[in-house]
Parts: C-alpha cells; structure tokens; sequence
C-alpha cells in the first residue's frame, strides 16, 4: 500500500517575514530614486515655464520695442497697476484672458477680482507646494507703504475698493522680474518697481547672455500676485534661497515676524533656482555662487560682464 506525504500549502512564517523584508529593502532602495526622477522631471517644466516666459517677453519685445514694465497702468499707486505678466499673456497663448483686461482701470477694480483668481501653469513651478490661489496677499496686492502697519487695516487711499482691507484672493505665482540691488534706484536690473519703467535689448550693454531676466520665488516664501504688479522684485542684495536659511524648515508667510529676506530669489529645487536670461536662455544658478558674480549678472549695464553661461 502506498502512502503519500502531506503537501504544504502556505509559507511558514519565516518565510513570510523574510519575503517581507526583502519587498521593504527593495521599496526603499526604489524609493529615493523614484522620488529624483520625479524632482528631476519638475525641474524640467520649471525650466520649460521660464523658457515660455523668455519667448512671451521677447514676442513683446518685437512688438512694442521695449520689454514690458514691472508696473504699468494709469494709477498713481503702484499696486494699482498691471504686471508684466498680464502684458505678456498673447505670447502665453492667452489672447482671451487678456482681452478681459481693462488698461483704462486699475487692477484693483472690482471687475477684476474674478480674472486675478486665474491660474496659470506656466507661471508656477511644479516643485512648488503652494497652492495656484492665495487668500492672504495682504502685502504686495494693498502695499501699505509701512510694512510694519498691521494686517487687516483699510487703506481707501492704497486699494481703492470699497470696503477692502489688506487681505484679498489672487492667483500667485513662482516667477519674478530681477530688480538688481535696489528695487528703484536705476540704471541696474531689467525689472524696476516704479511705474512703466521701460528696458530695451539696446539697454544691456553687458550682453543679453550676461544678464539676468527673470527669477525663481516661490510664493511659499514670497506671496506674489500674478497679475499685480510685484512690489518687490528679485534683489540680489542677499544670495540665492537666503529666505530658506532664515525660515528653516518653516514655510514663512506674511505677517510673521521677523520678516525673511523675501525679496531674495528662492525656489524648492535643491541647491540653487532658476533663472531667465537676457538672450531667452534659462540656467540654474548655485545658492553657493559668488554674490559678486551673481549681483554683477542682475546688473544690465555695469561694465562686468561675467562671460556667458551657454545654453
């Protein structure tokens, strides 16, 4: 008579755990480079957003003569008026939007409160976690003049719309013009705060692939409106993401104090931010770089010309 063995039909418990050890051993060696190649692919559309921006502003550029102003309006108040990003939305393929735009009023209208809720991808870096609409742009949307005057007081002579305080609803976003050292001293960088302060290409005589346009700063650290204009452009009076050494692991907003360096260029890429230049290219610039190097390239017409980057 024969007899037959009894078959196992599940793992023994060592070899479960043993199969789960290895699955968790393979998960975290995958883990960290699934979570680089993502980064790397959010750097990628971070750089391509600059580079639409580059052609946007050099479309304008063919069109008008001049770049378009940080600042442009008929208002005598600066937070009043329209931001280059606004000026360039044709170039964005936004014509539409656009065309919603009244030139004749203020951006603070009230008819203009819905358009400065729209989104725009282009105009915000993926690495970014700051949401595409802020509700507390109670700095740069109704600038007081006084930063050290409290949130939430109106000021009729500052935003003129009935009833409004410091706080209202905008979209942001993750690209800045470069002011230079001084955000109204000139001649120096390519994006002033005054109001309709025009640069030619004829204006950099440093060269167009020695200067810097366009800058990274995330609306984590500085909140600023789409549309408004900005009323602190990027100042390369401190190095590239200061505000991170300042604000730690904290995401810093407005109005805790003491106040980051927030007029510093500053993104969530490690290591550096990006840049627009003159000539349309866009580079990566080190937070360690020389801050000689770095104020001399946000300097259109200084005479130091820095050599170059290449494309």
């Amino acid at each position: 008579m024969r007899t037959f063995s009894a078959r196992r039909s599940a793992f023994t418990l060592i070899e479960l755990l043993v199969v789960i050890a290895i699955i968790a051993i393979l998960i975290a060696l995958l883990l960290p480079a699934v979570q680089q190649a993502r980064e790397a692919a959010r750097r990628s559309q971070c750089r391509n957003n600059m580079k639409q921006l580059g052609l946007a502003l050099h479309n304008y550029h063919d069109s008008n003569q001049c770049f378009p102003p940080n600042s442009h309006g008929n208002a005598t108040n600066l937070p009043n008026g329209f931001s280059w990003r606004v000026m360039i939305l044709p170039g964005l393929d936004q014509g539409p939007l656009y065309n919603k735009f009244n030139f004749s009023a203020r951006i603070t209208d009230p008819a203009h409160l819905v358009l400065c809720q729209t989104v725009l991808s282009v105009l915000l870096c993926p690495s970014d976690p700051t949401s595409g609409v802020k509700t507390d742009l109670h700095v740069n949307w109704c600038f007081p003049g006084n930063a050290s005057q409290p949130t939430g007081v109106t000021s009729t002579n500052v935003c003129d719309i009935a009833g409004s305080t410091y706080d209202t609803t905008a979209a942001v976003t993750s690209y800045a013009g470069v002011a230079g050292l001084s955000v109204d001293a000139g001649p120096g960088g390519m994006f002033r705060r005054r109001q309709d302060y025009t640069v030619k290409f004829r204006d950099m005589t440093d060269g167009t692939s020695n200067v810097l346009m366009v800058g990274e700063n995330s609306p984590s650290y500085n909140v600023f409106s789409a549309w408004a204009p900005s009323d602190s452009p990027v100042q390369t009076t401190h190095a590239i993401n200061s505000a991170n050494l300042t604000c730690g692991s904290t995401i810093c907003s407005f109005p805790a104090l003491p106040w980051p360096n927030t007029s510093a260029a500053q993104s969530f890429h490690e290591g550096g931010a990006h840049f627009l230049l003159g000539d349309g290219s866009v580079h990566f610039l080190s937070e360690n770089m020389n801050l000689t190097v770095y104020q001399q390239m946000a300097h259109m017409s200084d005479g130091l010309p820095v050599g170059g980057l290449g494309q």
